[in-house]
């Protein structure tokens, strides 16, 4: 299997889990934005070195994933309206 597929079974286990034991839990999957290709990622996007080795954030990284999901619950919270 490769590393996409090898992701999404883990985040649907993962999803799942939340699902039976935590009552009104989101569960957003931010990967295909932090790495469109899952088996060909980037550490540098955009001029921007966001990895500090082949599977963790930098803390650049870290920012960039911050501001991803603050925009989305921004996002979130004007629909709810």
């Amino acid at each position: 299997a490769n590393l996409s597929s090898q992701w999404r079974v883990a985040n649907d286990k993962l999803k799942q889990s939340l699902q039976e034991y935590v009552k009104d839990v989101a569960f957003m999957d931010l990967s295909s934005d932090l790495c469109p290709q899952l088996n060909n990622c980037k550490p540098v996007q955009n001029g921007v070195l966001y990895y500090y080795d082949g599977g963790h954030l930098n803390i650049l990284g870290a920012q960039h994933l911050a501001e991803m999901i603050y925009d989305l619950e921004k996002k979130l919270a004007k629909e709810k309206l």
